[in-house]
């Protein structure tokens, strides 16, 4: 058996001795028999002695540790069954030196045989916190180093983000350097399709004059001044900064920046340009479940890629576009009214990532609005009112309908306007009785001031409806 356990021992591999919390250390080994083959998946135990010279000062067991696939076995050093001694009691800042024994069963009992002892040539770092509590006679914290001066040892004090640790003339260690400075990110405003405004406050230089101040962005989080930036004077207070050369419809991400002879950061923040078309005009959006709508619709005179839609020519076969009316005045608050074949014009009616609804996406609206309670009297398909704007329809008397208690309507946020809309033979119909968009076949959806429920028609392709886009 003796023979058997010291073959063992040769075996035995020590992979890891690490620190892994103050008052333990890991240790692994992998199990072998005799002939060298590893023991996966089996029951032993093991004493664990740690000898200061040959005197031991901690003894532990750990009883039936089962091997990995592989043989390995993982002990947590200063957590096992205590057998004798303090493992928070080793006093490490004594020259030692310290040794390990290992005794093992290979049955997973407690007949112990040893196999090894092995110098802990050095100790876990971790494990000296409580001695450097005595050696420098106080409570260590996160950061702080210490030296020895010739005669005592010498607690040096964390440092600000920033500085560096520099040798003075008496070879004694001391932070030097200004420290990164202290800011804070602006909220974004005055957004645009291409601009935004921001800025910042610096608080604190660092103990460092401040060169250069301002902001930098990027469509990736956390962006820095080798990215998109201003540069926006010097000193400490707070700033503002014009961001420019943006993309339309895109998620940027900002943060202040502050720079004596290093630079430091703000706390990020984020925004989205406006949705814009050809013409300039510039759109909201509104989330619904999975779905982002525009918030208006369109008013668009060009295609994506700026040709011209034909106005106010009603006549089959010609795409086209109008007010309401044939009144401009009616632009802003109702958009324009389409024929089908502006619809369905391969040159896109829709800015850029945006597109005309497809008939199926208008039925993912509604399927959304009826199964999550957004209907008059909860989950059903009197959803009309939750699509509708909360002012300007024709009223109504029926409780339910869009024209009645106007002010409970639009929870969806979709915010439908009764923009009316325009015959096959150039008559303009119902203006604020009347809201009806088209989808990318001649199936539209629309609501009225009298009615609770939206309505799916199948529209003589010279209709003029309006538009929302939806989101690529």
């Amino acid at each position: 058996m003796k023979r058997i356990l010291l073959t063992l021992f040769l075996g035995l591999i020590v992979l890891l001795l690490s620190a892994q919390a103050p008052q333990s250390f890991k240790y692994q080994t992998v199990v072998r028999d005799a002939v060298g083959s590893i023991k996966a998946n089996q029951s032993v135990s093991f004493r664990i002695s740690i000898l200061e010279g040959a005197s031991p000062v901690y003894v532990e067991k750990f009883v039936a540790e089962t091997t990995n696939d592989y043989g390995l076995v993982t002990l947590d050093i200063g957590t096992g069954s205590l057998v004798s001694g303090s493992f928070t009691g080793i006093d490490w800042q004594k020259d030692g030196p310290f040794f390990l024994k290992t005794e093992i069963d290979m049955a997973g009992g407690e007949t112990f045989t040893e196999v090894g002892t092995s110098e802990l040539l050095s100790v876990p770092f971790a494990l000296h916190s409580e001695t450097v509590k005595k050696l420098i006679n106080a409570t260590p914290v996160t950061g702080d180093m210490i030296y020895f001066n010739g005669t005592a040892w010498i607690a040096v004090p964390a440092g600000l983000p920033g500085q560096f640790l520099q040798l003075q003339t008496t070879n004694q260690p001391a932070w030097s350097g200004p420290a990164f400075p202290t800011l804070t990110t602006d909220d974004v405003s005055a957004i645009t399709k291409t601009t935004a405004i921001c800025g910042g406050n610096i608080a604190y230089d660092g103990g460092g004059a401040i060169q250069e101040r301002g902001v930098c962005w990027s469509t990736s989080e956390n962006p820095t001044i080798a990215d998109s930036k201003t540069s926006d004077g010097s000193g400490t207070g707070s700033f503002i900064s014009n961001l420019t050369d943006l993309i339309p419809s895109t998620t940027y991400y900002v943060r202040a920046y502050a720079t004596n002879w290093s630079t430091g950061y703000g706390n990020q923040v984020s925004f989205t340009t406006s949705i814009a078309d050809y013409d300039g005009n510039t759109y909201n959006t509104v989330t619904i479940g999975t779905q982002v709508w525009m918030l208006e619709n369109l008013k668009t005179t060009h295609y994506r890629d700026g040709t011209d839609i034909t106005y106010n020519v009603w006549s089959v076969g010609t795409e086209a576009y109008c007010w309401y009316g044939n009144d401009p005045a009616n632009k802003d608050l109702y958009g324009a009214l389409y024929n089908y074949y502006a619809v369905t014009d391969a040159h896109n009616l829709c800015p850029a990532g945006w597109h005309v609804p497809s008939d199926a996406e208008w039925t993912t609206l509604s399927t959304y609005l009826e199964t999550n309670g957004y209907g008059f009297e909860g989950s059903g398909s009197d959803i009309a009112k939750s699509l509708a704007s909360t002012s300007g329809w024709a009223t109504n008397g029926v409780a339910g309908n869009v024209g009645n208690d106007q002010g409970t309507n639009n929870t969806s946020g979709f915010t439908g306007l009764p923009g009316g809309h325009r015959a096959p033979n150039g008559t303009f119909f119902v203006l604020t009785s009347y809201a009806g968009w088209w989808s990318t076949s001649n199936w539209n959806r629309s609501i009225s001031s009298n009615v609770s429920t939206p309505d799916r028609g199948n529209a003589n392709l010279n209709y003029g409806f309006s538009v929302r886009c939806i989101k690529d």
